[in-house]
């Protein structure tokens, strides 16, 4: 209990130093220029999206951050500088808690890069650029079509959205599933099977023919999927 308490204590003078120093240069506690591509994707499409949002007069308010760092939100999101009381609860300290009579169980990922030989494509595709470093394989036309044969007992695919994107069209073991990705901002959307039965599976992918109401066009996006198989370790195509 006194190791757990003085990290404790160490995690708290250590974000407190930073911040602070921050609010004095005036600055930004985190670099964003060093963290990947995806980590800043990701950080601008949050503040956006928050921007966005009509919140009206924080001043009496109290603002709770259910994320990995203990004091972050509040003070990357400008909005939520004028709230009553910032709480951070810092789950990375929960997650890291043994849970009694517990054993985690191992899974082996597959990594499916859209430039991945693993993925084959038909029809008229492109590559294009999504945010800095990061690049997807675009298709061109409702002909266009990808698939990909994975071991496991589950998926993930990662799809770009943004205004000209609409819906995708998605046949897992020919069952189909469609989804719209149309946002007004850049950022990444997930599909998940996570109880697929064990075994060799195929997943097929199109643009929609539908176009939702906002959008501008039926971009499908393909940055990546990931393939789980519960036991081994990883792996990447």
């Amino acid at each position: 209990m006194a190791t757990e308490t003085a990290v404790r204590n160490e995690m708290t003078e250590y974000w407190d130093a930073g911040f602070l120093a921050a609010e004095a240069r005036p600055g930004a506690f985190y670099d964003l220029k060093k963290l990947p591509a995806i980590t800043q994707a990701s950080h601008y499409r949050r503040m956006a999206l928050l921007d966005a949002l009509p919140l009206g007069d924080l001043s009496d308010k109290v603002v709770v951050d259910y994320g990995v760092g203990p004091w972050g939100f509040a003070c990357v999101f400008p909005k939520l500088h004028a709230c009553r009381e910032a709480i951070g609860i810092d789950l990375s300290i929960l997650m890291a808690t043994p849970v009694p009579d517990y054993t985690p169980r191992r899974a082996r990922e597959t990594e499916f890069a859209h430039t991945s030989p693993a993925v084959t494509y038909s029809g008229d595709w492109d590559k294009c650029t999504l945010h800095g470093p990061l690049t997807a394989a675009m298709a061109k036309g409702p002909e266009s079509r990808l698939a990909i044969e994975f071991e496991g007992d589950g998926l993930i695919v990662f799809l770009w959205s943004h205004p000209w994107c609409s819906r995708v069209r998605m046949w897992l073991d020919g069952a189909l599933v469609e989804r719209a990705v149309y946002s007004p901002l850049g950022g990444f959307v997930q599909q998940r099977w996570l109880a697929l039965s064990p075994g060799r599976h195929t997943l097929e992918m199109a643009a929609g023919e539908a176009l939702e109401p906002a959008a501008k066009g039926r971009n499908l996006m393909f940055w990546k999927a990931i393939s789980i198989d519960r036991g081994g370790a990883a792996t990447a195509n």
